[in-house]
């Protein structure tokens, strides 16, 4: 099922944060609707465990771990409401932001949990997030999923999580639209293509008519698992039939294919199998032809 606006947008965590840490170029990458769908997202579910795959400088990190603090705020006021004792981890296999290897990864972020006392996040650098996922652990309730956008990208990335999510956990998903909205980025097709293939509960909301932007449909959206989630995961399986445009490197595909051998059944193992070694074949062989 498709819900449409009904998610309340929060822009001040964004506003809130940003002007207390470090200004950098480009960053974050999200616009202020897309943070504020996020922040949206967070405010209506309350996760105690949220997972971040894809860092970068950490700007949108920051403006989580803002919005998380908010939420505890607000629910400790008077003693009333819920207590939020979240716990954030934040996975990208680079150590150094891309854009520039001097600085760390989530380097934005560090300062912000200085600034706000923030005790309850952990990176985890170097590596994909199947070397990390034992330790992170079982029942995680929101993942904010913004990696590579080209397949196979967050289709893997998604299929490895899936069995650490908690029931009715929420996934949320950056740049849905990216290959549609920019022309350098056609082949950015890795998170339409999971938010299309999976069965879950979907969520957007649609630009408002004062975004400069020719098209109502967002960057963003996010959808919420359920009993089907697992037992239609085939249907995203099948999106990596459609060719790659890079190749994980060796001991990551490996870890990748550990992960979905343990967890699901082998009839699926079998086409996951196949859709692997077509990819492999397809983009490496060519080339000693």
């Amino acid at each position: 099922m498709y819900h449409i606006n009904e998610i309340n947008l929060d822009f001040e965590p964004r506003r809130k944060i940003l002007s207390q840490i470090s200004k950098v170029p480009k960053e974050p990458e999200m616009t202020e609707f897309e943070s504020a769908f996020l922040c949206g997202l967070l405010n209506k579910f309350q996760p105690k465990k949220i997972l971040e795959i894809g860092v970068a400088a950490g700007a949108t990190t920051s403006i989580i771990l803002q919005c998380l603090e908010d939420i505890n705020n607000k629910n400790n006021m008077g003693g009333g409401g819920i207590n939020q004792d979240y716990h954030m981890f934040s996975v990208d296999f680079a150590k150094n932001f891309y854009r520039d290897e001097t600085k760390l990864t989530g380097f934005m972020a560090e300062e912000a949990k200085q600034l706000l006392n923030v005790k309850n996040h952990k990176f985890y650098l170097g590596a994909g997030v199947t070397s990390f996922l034992e330790e992170i652990g079982k029942d995680i309730e929101f993942v904010i999923l913004d990696t590579m956008h080209i397949l196979p990208g967050e289709i893997l990335d998604f299929l490895v999580v899936l069995p650490y999510l908690k029931s009715n956990a929420v996934v949320c998903l950056h740049d849905v639209a990216l290959c549609q909205r920019s022309p350098g980025d056609r082949n950015s097709t890795a998170t339409g293509l999971l938010f299309s293939s999976v069965t879950a509960d979907k969520m957007i909301n649609l630009l408002p008519d004062d975004v400069n932007l020719k098209f109502a449909y967002p960057n963003i959206g996010a959808f919420q698992i359920n009993d089907d989630t697992f037992k239609n995961v085939i249907n995203v399986v099948m999106s990596l039939l459609i060719p790659w445009h890079y190749l994980p490197p060796v001991n990551e595909l490996k870890n990748y294919n550990l992960f979905v051998n343990k967890f699901y059944d082998k009839d699926i193992c079998k086409i996951y199998d196949e859709m692997i070694k077509m990819n492999v074949y397809n983009m490496v062989m060519p080339t000693f032809k």
